[in-house]
């Protein structure tokens, strides 16, 4: 899965990009006064390695639900 493809997941699911800097985007999100906040790197068409796409998963885990990323 490629930056891009997470970063439209969480767009979709009501997340919201806080800032950029170079090609890692900043991106919250916010349910029922629970947040999480998370990075995500934008490097085109490469793919995102295992264990950092389970990082990504497990830090927006409280606001998304378990498994919002499969």
């Amino acid at each position: 899965m490629t930056g891009r493809q997470v970063i439209a997941k969480i767009l979709a699911k009501g997340g919201t990009e806080l800032r950029q800097r170079g090609s890692h985007r900043v991106f919250a999100a916010t349910v029922e006064g629970v947040s999480a906040q998370t990075v995500v790197p934008d490097h085109g068409a490469r793919d995102l390695g295992a264990g950092l796409l389970r990082a990504i998963e497990r830090q927006m885990e409280p606001v998304f639900g378990k498994g919002w990323l499969r």
